[in-house]
């Protein structure tokens, strides 16, 4: 195009048109966290103050500034306002994060929102038989005493 940079074009890509890097496979969860590990300890005010390309190994440093952008599109826009903020910002939902997985791991592992729909629907299951039970020796005992009468 005429009036954009390759620059330009390759980040309205990355950022607006094309698939995030997440669903194209590229970046896990470890990556993110290293990302987010190394921003903190890199303890940097600005984003030019970051040596971007040995935050994450395997990663260049277009790679890791791409992905941070894309990390701060989910946080809220008033951390957003100073570097500094944001990596904090983010460094606490990481920490939050894997807090709740360890509390999940601890209690028998996070369950599925299918696993959880047929726990819930075998609760019912139960409880239902549980009532037919009930019916059933109430049933029984009135027929009982019906006959002894």
């Amino acid at each position: 195009m005429g009036t954009r940079t390759s620059r330009q074009c390759a980040e309205k890509w990355h950022m607006r048109l094309g698939p995030s890097m997440v669903e194209a496979g590229q970046w896990g969860r470890g990556d993110d966290a290293r990302l987010i590990r190394g921003l903190v300890a890199a303890a940097a005010e600005e984003a030019h103050e970051v040596a971007w390309g040995s935050l994450v190994a395997g990663r260049t440093a277009e790679q890791c500034q791409r992905r941070w952008r894309l990390v701060l599109k989910h946080l809220p826009v008033e951390v957003r306002c100073t570097f500094a903020a944001a990596v904090a910002e983010a460094a606490a939902r990481l920490q939050q994060s894997e807090d709740k997985a360890a509390a999940a791991a601890r209690s028998g592992g996070s369950k599925t929102k299918q696993q959880r729909k047929r726990q819930a629907a075998g609760n019912e299951d139960a409880q239902q038989e549980q009532q037919q039970q009930q019916q059933q020796q109430q049933h029984a005992a009135g027929a009982a005493r019906r006959s002894s009468s």
